[in-house]
């Protein structure tokens, strides 16, 4: 019998053995997982801010594009009434030169009446 208990007695020793190693084991595991979980989280928090920093440059850049816009509208505007103007001084400058051609031929007319006068 007395063999007996001290097999029993050896069986518990490793089966306590046995539960202590799968404790340290499974305490260094949760501690790993731990450590993991805490560097996901920082990896986390920093693509936070990184997504965060890229919202805030593309609003601006959508501030920018948005005055961009109204510059290139303006543009448009200035460079269709400049060409509208254009349209403007090129009837006037082909009224002017109809104009310098009547006048010439009304000089040229006169000169001749002139020269026969005298003549």
């Amino acid at each position: 019998m007395d063999s007996k208990i001290e097999m029993l007695i050896d069986q518990v020793g490793r089966f306590t053995e046995g539960l202590t190693e799968l404790r340290l084991l499974v305490t260094a595991g949760l501690s790993n997982v731990d450590h993991k979980l805490d560097r996901i989280i920082e990896s986390l928090e920093r693509q936070t801010i990184t997504i965060e920093r890229i919202e805030a440059s593309v609003e601006r850049q959508m501030v920018v594009m948005e005055r961009i816009e109204t510059s290139l509208d303006r543009l448009e505007a200035t460079v269709e009434r400049q060409a509208a103007t254009a349209d403007r001084q090129a009837i006037m400058a082909d009224r002017q030169a109809a104009t310098a051609d009547r006048l010439s031929k009304i000089v040229e007319q006169l000169l001749g009446e002139r020269m026969r006068e005298e003549g």
